[in-house]
C-alpha cells in the first residue's frame, strides 16, 4: 500500500512539538471527520495547546480549538468525544498525563 502525506495541502500544520494523542471524530457533526491533536504543552520549549482541525469539506482543514473552547494547555494525552450527558451534542472526555507520582 502506498500513502501520500496531503497534511500541508489540508492545511493540518502541528506546531514543532510533541503530540501525544489523534482523535478523529465528526467534532461539529456536519458529516465530515475531524481531528484534535492533544500536546504535553507545559514540556514544551514553546508555547502551545491541543489543536482541534475542523474539515472544511474541500479537502483542507482549519484550526479551531480556540473558538471550540478545546485549546487546553497541559498534560493532556488523548481524548474521546461522546454525549455524556445525553443532550445531544458531543462532550470531550480529555485524558491528561499525572506529573504526581502514585508510590508513597
Amino acid at each position: 500500500m502506498k500513502f501520500e502525506d496531503i497534511s500541508k495541502v489540508a492545511g493540518i500544520l502541528p506546531l514543532d512539538n510533541w503530540s501525544t494523542g489523534v482523535t478523529i471524530d465528526d467534532i461539529n457533526e456536519d458529516g465530515w471527520n475531524d481531528i484534535y491533536v492533544c500536546k504535553v504543552a507545559p514540556v514544551s520549549l514553546i508555547s502551545t495547546h491541543n489543536e482541534l482541525y475542523i474539515n472544511q469539506r474541500d479537502g483542507t482543514s482549519q484550526e479551531l480549538s480556540i473558538d471550540y473552547g478545546l485549546d487546553f494547555s497541559g498534560y493532556s494525552t488523548q481524548a474521546s468525544f461522546f454525549d455524556y450527558d445525553l443532550d445531544c451534542d458531543l462532550d470531550v472526555y480529555l485524558l491528561n498525563h499525572s506529573v504526581h507520582s502514585t508510590h508513597s
